[in-house]
């Protein structure tokens, strides 16, 4: 790649283009001399490199005969009349010519000028893509921030709402639990509540039967009339008792039945509150689990957010190095053009003031001229003057 500011001024090359056999031929005056083209080539050449020459002195350039250049301004006082046109540039035509090439500075200074607005207005669009660009970037990543906030404050009231409901149920079990051990304890209370009547009602039954010994052994003697009759009294109570016994054994084994059943139910509901933990328990983690990956997945596109815009910061600072290049050479460009319309502009101020003191030397020759003429004129006319006199004084002696 090729920069701009390691290419030879566009200037530099158009004077030096200006010697060439083609473009001197058009300088030819009438005679077919070309010497005036190539004075003025060479001219063109000193303004182009900084250095101040006298329009009206050119190099002597030897010829192919080996006669020496054109009269200098050192010899030009050995003939003071009139300046040979063939041998020197016309100021008119010199400075007509620095006026178009001043024109054409002024002219690619625009189109420099021109070409700075449009870097300049490519600079402030970048500028502004630039923080477009990162007014985007911020504002996705301040809505990834809410919504990994949000995230973490669902993750929050997940855990909260957990917590209650744990608490609810544990409160639900410890008041379940102790109404099923309340019911427990009056189911037991009324087992033995009838265990103790039917002990009761044995006791009483076998007070009765010993009292009823007693007073068959007491009354065996006395009241054998009656002893059948007592006897199946006490058959009675036997029957009664053996029913009583039979209740009170089918009683305890009620009691022993519920106990395994109330064992068992225990069991049951114990293995059930296990298996209801577990599985809130697995929800809670699949919950968790998925609410964490919303947090990488947000987490990412953050990190994924950072890298395109610290790639999009290169490129935009890469696009503004290089327009900041342009503007630069555009600058240096502009720089040697001002400097070379102020060396014109010098050259042209110059030929206009030796173009004035010629014609003040060539007025003043005139009227030394003149002066001289008419001092001759008067020399003479005195002189006749004088020779009359002399005539006249010869005849008056006479």
């Amino acid at each position: 790649m090729v920069l701009p500011f390691e290419r030879q001024p566009l200037l530099h090359k158009r004077y030096a283009a200006l010697s060439s056999p083609d473009l001197t031929r058009s300088y030819l005056d009438e005679n077919g001399d070309s010497i005036e083209g190539e004075e003025y080539a060479n001219f063109l050449k000193a303004l182009a490199s900084g250095e101040r020459q006298d329009p009206g002195v050119s190099k002597p350039k030897p010829s192919a005969k080996g006669q020496t250049g054109h009269p200098t301004q050192g010899n030009k006082d050995s003939k003071p009349g009139k300046k040979s046109s063939g041998t020197t540039v016309s100021p008119q035509r010199t400075s007509g010519l620095l006026q178009d090439h001043m024109l054409q500075h002024k002219q690619e200074e625009r189109a420099l000028k021109r070409y700075e607005g449009d870097i300049i207005k490519k600079q402030h669009h970048l500028r502004r893509t630039m923080e477009d660009v990162n007014n985007s970037v911020y504002k996705k990543m301040r809505a990834e921030e809410a919504r990994l906030s949000e995230n973490n404050h669902e993750m929050e009231k997940v855990k909260q709402h957990h917590f209650i409901q744990e608490d609810k149920i544990n409160k639900a079990r410890i008041e379940k639990n102790l109404s099923s051990q309340m019911k427990i304890k009056d189911k037991g209370r009324k087992v033995a509540l009838e265990m103790t009547q039917a002990e009761f009602q044995y006791c009483k039954a076998a007070k009765k039967l010993e009292l009823t010994r007693t007073e068959v052994f007491a009354l065996t003697q006395q009241f054998e009339a009656s002893l059948k009759r007592i006897e199946e009294k006490g058959d009675a109570l036997k029957k009664s008792l053996a029913e009583l016994a039979i209740a009170a054994n089918q009683l305890a084994l009620k009691k022993r039945t519920q106990e395994v059943e109330d064992e068992r139910y225990n069991k049951d509901k114990t293995i059930k509150d296990i298996q209801d933990d577990r599985r809130r328990q697995q929800s809670l983690s699949e919950k968790l689990k998925s609410i964490s990956g919303q947090g990488v997945k947000v987490e990412y596109n953050k990190r994924r957010m950072s890298r395109d815009l610290l790639v999009s910061k290169d490129m935009l600072s890469l696009k503004s190095r290089e327009e900041g290049r342009k503007m630069t050479d555009i600058n240096r460009r502009l720089q040697h053009n001002s400097t070379h319309q102020k060396q014109a502009k010098q050259a042209a101020e110059y030929l206009e003031l030796d173009r004035q003191g010629k014609e003040i030397e060539e007025k003043g020759q005139e009227m030394q001229e003149q002066y001289d003429r008419k001092k001759v004129e008067l020399e003479q006319k005195l002189l006749r003057e004088k020779a009359e006199l002399a005539k006249v004084d010869d005849y008056s002696c006479f």
